[in-house]
């Protein structure tokens, strides 16, 4: 069958964390055709997501979160680490404590190497979008931390 006789077109994006959901807009604006999104977890509207300090329950909570471990790591004598992931609408970043951090530029360039569309230059102006947008309520937009502490410099530089 012909594109062109396709009425509708029916697409599955499985995981409603940040790509997953990302995928599923982009695909829905075109009008012809239908995304359902999968999540095996809740919807995100529990208080322990909605409010900062919720964040220590989430971290063990196996209702949103797959708690992965590691395989054994011979640089840590054969220990496992902790792996938490989100499983909830909005995954790992709904876990999160609503912290942003842009990547780190270097890391741009390197993967530009082998897919150019990830350049800085190219993923800058999506970060600037971002951070520009209000919400819902307009007066609770991104902010900016206001105090620096020490590890947190030495962290982004």
């Amino acid at each position: 069958m012909k594109r062109e006789n396709w009425a509708i077109s029916i697409i599955s994006s499985v995981g409603g964390g940040s790509s997953g959901a990302t995928l599923a807009g982009r695909l829905s604006s075109n009008p012809s055709v239908k995304v359902l999104l999968l999540e095996a977890g809740p919807s995100d509207g529990s208080l322990k997501i909605k409010v900062p300090l919720g964040y220590g329950s989430l971290f063990y909570d196996q209702k949103f979160n797959w708690k992965y471990e590691t395989e054994p790591e011979a640089e840590l004598n054969g220990r496992r680490m902790y792996w938490p992931r989100g499983k909830v609408l909005g995954g790992s970043s709904a876990i999160n404590a609503m912290v942003y951090v842009r990547g780190h530029q270097n890391d741009f360039k390197d993967w530009a190497k082998v897919a150019p569309s990830w350049s800085w230059s190219n993923v800058e102006p999506l970060f600037k979008k971002i951070e520009a947008w209000k919400g819902e309520i307009p007066q609770l937009g991104v902010l900016v931390q206001l105090a620096f502490q020490m590890l947190n410099v030495m962290f982004i530089h």
